[in-house]
């Protein structure tokens, strides 16, 4: 009552009344943006990963020099799929006679057998470094991220990554190799998930990153698709809406097998 009292001494009644609105309007405001902050940080830690794939979504140094493996001029980009129910919930690694393991990391020297190879081609490897993955799972290893680019050959550039989005240069590799490999435009969620439960899938990210990138998918469930990827950031999930959106996948996918997914327009044959 003393401080009161002397403010009114001091500043008068009306002064006094519009200090007091004024306080409140700041307290107000402060208790607002508290709120605000405290609900954007339950949303973040919602998502898979948390606020670990809110970082790994920033563009870095490491990734940014990455070339998208954008289609050639020849070629014009698939429509994305169409975002669709489940009907089929495939276990989260699918069956099949090939071995899990980790990511091999395109940034990583120790993943290249040359120094030289390793400072042209590190920051567009993402499609080598996907191709490396699948001949490891399927038994038929590489002694170097070097190899797997050897073995693409023209199909794949360091200046643009791979050169044909659609994964044609990935298929033709592994058909050479001997493998029943299949290249396919997947036109819906239906389609992946019927393509997982006979093995992985290698897929495009077209805009991951910020500038492109190539991933392998190995099973899914309601949410989404478990990954290995070659980032250095070793993405593991993908939730649909990530999938369709922020990675934008095309619908293109290379994998493995004697039967390709059902209803679709072709699979791939090894060259002549």
């Amino acid at each position: 009552m003393k401080l009161v009292w002397l403010a009114r001494m001091i500043f008068g009644d009306e002064a006094l009344i519009d200090l007091a609105v004024r306080l409140g309007i700041t307290v107000l405001c402060a208790v607002l943006m508290l709120l605000m902050t405290v609900a954007w940080a339950i949303g973040i830690m919602g998502q898979p990963g948390g606020m670990w794939w809110l970082a790994a979504q920033a563009p870095s140094a490491r990734t940014m020099p990455m070339p998208a493996p954008i289609g050639s001029s020849a070629a014009a980009p698939s429509p994305a799929p169409v975002l669709e129910p489940v009907p089929v919930v495939a276990p989260i690694v699918a069956p099949g006679t090939w071995r899990d393991g980790p990511p091999y990391n395109q940034y990583d020297r120790g993943n290249y057998r040359s120094a030289a190879v390793y400072a042209e081609w590190h920051s567009a490897a993402c499609s080598a470094a996907s191709l490396a993955w699948m001949m490891r799972a399927y038994g038929r290893p590489v002694g170097a991220l070097d190899d797997a680019i050897a073995l693409i050959g023209p199909g794949i550039s360091s200046a643009v990554g791979l050169r044909d989005h659609r994964g044609t240069a990935l298929a033709a590799t592994l058909a050479g190799q001997g493998f029943p490999a299949w290249n396919l435009h997947l036109n819906s969620t239906g389609d992946l998930v019927a393509a997982l439960q006979r093995g992985p899938v290698m897929m495009d990210g077209q805009r991951w990153f910020g500038v492109g990138h190539w991933f392998v998918a190995i099973g899914s469930d309601a949410g989404g698709i478990q990954v290995r990827e070659s980032s250095g950031h070793d993405v593991r999930y993908l939730s649909w809406q990530q999938l369709y959106g922020p990675v934008g996948w095309s619908g293109w996918a290379v994998g493995i097998g004697a039967t390709a997914p059902p209803n679709q327009a072709r699979s791939f044959d090894a060259p002549a």
